[in-house]
């Protein structure tokens, strides 16, 4: 199931982010004369710089008012390209601290509360107990309130939020694997309905996708022309394309002249994808052994299938029995023996049975993968709530507690009542609108996971839409007048698109009713728009769309059709 683009989110977060802060060539020098420095080298599309931001921007935040340190960030795909050059930056996030042109690389944790203790150590006084005159309204008001709790009942109750996270963190584990195994089963189910479904037909049988590795590469490559995916197992687009991958696998299977494969890079078929550079996924490489180049077309079947027959040649079938190997030949010449009629008959009972196989695992797929959505999203909302209490205000508390003398602490003069005992008290998971204890949360959300999962199927809306998302107004009106002019829909969106489903020629996948931006998901269930038709540009809070509905069902009985290819 394809998500919704992360990215997006991710523009206008960076758009929105105090101008003040970011170096570029033509601040440094005003803003960094005479200061000691932390920065972080960033950008915008890296995954762990997103993960990085909202603790940085606190770091940011707590010495804004500092006379002697900044704490800023330069964004490395811009105009300050050029000092990340300077401070030789290759990867990111990158972060360093000093003085003037002699930065060191910062190799500490990445939580806010590890930076802020180096930040504390070596950039001098921000915002924290001991300067309170530093802090915003509300986090001076956050840590007034934990100083004036005993220190050791400080320490019990960030124990007891700390516990907290962890368990949330843990059910979201537990979750995600059980998720995870039933797609697996799921697919291993459809496997082996497909390889009855063709044994049934007299089809000659599939194996599945083949995986290299070092010990097998040889016995199955030798002078082959190959056409290779290397994957991560985790990666969401190596998970959206595998079903095309596994049919054009199927295509090629027992062909003497060409292989099309997968190489797991997280398993034992990592020595390969260091061999060949591989450093994301999905990467997809073709070629003779020795000589593998990078694939940079569109990722749907068709595309792979179109490239395949131009760069791989003619698979093993009826007609080309000298292309199949020993294996596949008695198969495929009892398959050839057939009359051409009964051969057409056997291959569409085969293509219609094979395609109801590959819906069910769609559908069981995208069911489990909305289940790890609802929660993540539950776990972010818990460890959120804890964090929006004070949690990280009240470890500077306790941090600064630590290191007065001892019996520095006295009771405040008059009574105050006791810090809010949410995040405080033993962690409570809502479940069904019951809360739950501990652990006990995990085997209640299992149960409630397996009900939804397994509940008659009632009527839902969904549509199936593609866009092409773009930052600038005029670079999207670009885009539509190559698409008005017959460009192809997928390869405009892999060139141009800032979603990461651009990479799937736009493809949000199946899409239930509320799951989107209420822009788009107004119009992906308004009748009114064509199935098939383009439209926009369209306005949204994540930038400019290009927009266009493959598929709709259960808006109107003249609406559960699909686009006319």
């Amino acid at each position: 199931m394809a998500r919704l683009c992360t990215v997006a989110f991710a523009l206008v977060a960076v758009g929105q982010l105090c101008s003040a802060l970011e170096l570029t060539p033509d601040n440094w020098e005003k803003k960094v004369k005479g200061k000691t420095l932390f920065v972080k080298f960033y950008a915008p599309w890296c995954g762990h710089c997103k993960k990085l931001k909202p603790d940085w921007d606190k770091l940011m935040r707590d010495f804004k008012g500092s006379k002697k340190a900044l704490v800023a960030e330069v964004d490395c795909t811009g105009d300050s390209q050029t000092i990340c050059e300077t401070h030789g930056v290759t990867g990111y996030p990158t972060l360093m601290w000093g003085r003037g042109v002699n930065l060191h690389v910062y190799e500490g944790a990445r939580t806010y509360q590890d930076m802020k203790l180096f930040a504390d150590d070596h950039l001098g006084a921000s915002c924290g107990p001991a300067h309170l005159e530093l802090c915003d309204e509300k986090r001076r008001a956050l840590m007034e309130k934990f100083m004036k709790v005993p220190p050791e009942a400080l320490d019990a109750r960030i124990e007891i939020a700390k516990n907290q996270m962890k368990k949330a963190e843990q059910l979201f584990i537990h979750v995600e694997q059980e998720m995870v195994n039933n797609i697996r089963l799921a697919e291993q189910q459809r496997d082996q309905q497909i390889r009855s479904i063709r044994e049934g037909k007299g089809l000659p049988a599939s194996s599945g996708t083949l995986e290299l590795t070092p010990a097998n590469w040889d016995e199955h490559v030798g002078d082959k022309m190959l056409f290779l995916k290397f994957f991560a197992p985790w990666c969401g687009h190596c998970k959206s394309m595998k079903p095309d991958w596994d049919r054009l696998a199927a295509d090629y299977e027992g062909t003497n002249t060409a292989l099309v494969a997968e190489v797991d890079c997280t398993a034992a078929g990592e020595p390969l994808c260091t061999k060949h550079d591989v450093t994301g996924y999905p990467r997809l490489m073709w070629g003779q052994a020795g000589d593998l180049v990078l694939y940079t077309g569109a990722r749907r079947y068709d595309d792979l299938l179109s490239f395949a027959e131009d760069h791989l040649g003619e698979s093993c079938g009826p007609n080309t029995l000298s292309l199949c190997e020993d294996t596949h030949r008695e198969a495929m010449e009892r398959f050839a023996g057939m009359s051409l009629e009964k051969r057409e008959a056997k291959s569409k009972g085969a293509k219609k049975a094979i395609e109801k196989a590959e819906n069910a695992f769609q559908d069981a797929q995208w069911n489990h993968t909305l289940a790890i959505d609802l929660a993540e999203q539950k776990k972010v909302e818990q460890l959120q709530t804890i964090q929006d209490q004070g949690l990280s205000e009240a470890i500077q508390v306790q941090t600064w507690n630590k290191k007065q003398p001892p019996d520095f602490w006295t009771p405040p003069v008059a009574p105050t009542p006791p810090p809010s005992p949410d995040f405080l008290r033993d962690a409570l998971f809502e479940v069904a609108g019951v809360e739950v204890s501990g652990f006990a949360a995990i085997v209640s959300v299992g149960c409630v996971l397996a009900l939804f999962l397994r509940r008659p199927k009632r009527a839902v809306r969904t549509c199936r839409p593609r866009h092409i998302l773009m930052k600038e107004k005029a670079a999207i009106e670009t885009a539509k007048v190559r698409l008005d002019a017959g460009e192809d829909f997928g390869t405009v969106a892999a060139e141009c698109s800032a979603c990461p489903s651009g990479q799937e020629g736009g493809n949000l996948g199946l899409r239930q009713e509320g799951s989107m931006n209420s822009v788009l998901d107004a119009l992906c269930f308004d009748s009114a728009t064509k199935l098939g038709e383009l439209v926009g540009p369209i306005e949204s809070p994540f930038g400019f769309h290009l927009f266009m509905v493959d598929e709709r069902d259960g808006v109107s009985s003249t609406d559960s059709e699909k686009k006319t290819k």
